[in-house]
């Protein structure tokens, strides 16, 4: 019970914390069929979708109190380490997922909260989720009436999301492959360690959501019938193909570090290699200097042209050692 009541003022610190930032809306949309037109209004009407956006405190509180929804549920969709989950009490089933949002360059996931009532689908989540504008836009034919179905729809879009953002970092991935086999710079690292990061926050999203998937199969939370049987099925299909989708994609950033991590190691022996045979060409004058600073008898200390032909013998000798590593291919 402690541990439960110290949960609870750790997300309710969290909300306080974010009091600053830029607090959202409550769209409430109405579609009784398929074939109309979604209906904006003004106050909950039975059948209506309630879409809440980074709730301050003045919409947590019309949340608690009009529709009558414990501020716990809503504190735990707004709540970003929330892991997905669905449980059902008092009547009312609360699913919490977790859904990618794309920022610039950065990709990561937040809790997304969908609570069904008797009357109501009552959406939670902190940023603008993109998908959502394709249903209230009517791109997406759905029936608010039909909450389980339009739930299943959700999921469904939710799922074609993952799979095209881990395209298109499959696509990335390649495309910076290409450009570092032709010239390697550190920049490229940076950028696959990022797109492995974006991959991995999928991944474990993908993975917990297919457990929210599998709990509603089992039907203890949401009665089903034989047709959303089917479409559970389908829709679980599509999402652990997503996850052999993420685990491929995860691989190959992983050898992509390795080969980047092989052609830095190649070139730095090749480098190395080339400053050793300039260290040992250029050492060749130094050894006859050398020989000839000796304080003893040697040839031509005599001859007036002595440092001459010593500098043409240390050209010589450098150019045949240079010629040599050349065919060995050292330089």
């Amino acid at each position: 019970m402690e541990k439960f009541e110290y949960h609870k003022k750790i997300k309710a610190l969290k909300f306080i914390c974010n009091k600053n930032k830029k607090f959202g809306m409550i769209r409430i949309i109405r579609r009784l069929g398929e074939n109309e037109n979604p209906v904006i209004l003004k106050t909950p009407l039975p059948n209506s979708w309630i879409d809440v956006e980074n709730p301050g405190e003045k919409e947590i509180d019309f949340i608690e109190k009009k529709l009558k929804i414990p501020r716990d549920y809503i504190l735990d969709c707004l709540d970003e380490d929330e892991i997905p989950r669905i449980f059902s009490e008092s009547g009312n089933v609360v699913i919490i997922l977790r859904i990618p949002i794309v920022q610039e360059e950065n990709i990561f996931t937040i809790p997304l909260g969908i609570i069904l009532t008797k009357n109501y689908m009552i959406t939670i989540h902190s940023k603008p989720i993109d998908f959502f504008e394709q249903f209230f836009s009517g791109k997406i034919k759905f029936s608010t009436s039909k909450r389980i179905r339009l739930v299943f729809q959700i999921l469904m879009v939710l799922i074609h999301t993952f799979t095209k953002l881990l395209r298109k970092l499959e696509k990335e991935v390649r495309e910076t492959e290409k450009k570092f086999l032709k010239s390697a710079k550190n920049e490229d690292i940076l950028i696959l360690m990022r797109m492995k990061e974006n991959v991995l926050d999928l991944q474990n999203a993908i993975y917990e959501n297919n457990k929210v998937l599998e709990a509603l199969l089992s039907g203890h939370h949401i009665r089903l019938y034989k047709g959303d049987v089917k479409i559970i099925n389908d829709i679980l299909i599509d999402n652990k193909q997503c996850i052999t989708m993420a685990s491929f994609l995860i691989k190959n950033v992983n050898n992509a570090l390795q080969i980047f991590e092989w052609i830095i190691s190649n070139n730095l022996n090749m480098l190395m290699k080339k400053l050793t045979s300039l260290a040992v060409i250029l050492s060749m004058p130094l050894i006859v200097s050398g020989i000839y600073g000796m304080n003893i008898s040697l040839p031509l200390q005599q001859n007036e042209n002595a440092f001459v032909i010593l500098m043409i013998i240390s050209l010589i000798l450098s150019l045949i050692v240079a010629i040599y590593f050349k065919i060995k291919d050292w330089i």
